[in-house]
């Protein structure tokens, strides 16, 4: 999957699909863009991969506050107030 920037043709990352031969498995090299040890929704969001849920790779390296087996979801106030 290719992102670009908007309002221009400039690929900003590309991101491979999980399972191919390009795939190292690791969420933090591919994810952890700050290379903080840690992928914050904000990184999850930009990638493409929000919201991560529980059995993909992100899930276990990042805080699922409420327990619900989905990190990075939207609120039903963040879901009306960006609309």
């Amino acid at each position: 999957m290719r992102r670009r920037e908007a309002g221009t043709n400039e690929v900003i990352y590309e991101i491979p699909p999980e399972g191919t031969a390009t795939d190292d498995g690791d969420p933090l090299r591919r994810w952890d863009s700050n290379r903080n040890g840690r992928i914050a929704c904000k990184e999850a969001r930009r990638h493409g991969i929000a919201p991560v849920r529980r059995g993909r790779p992100a899930y276990r390296i990042m805080r699922d506050r409420d327990g619900d087996g989905v990190v990075c979801e939207r609120t039903r106030t963040q879901r009306r107030t960006s609309s």
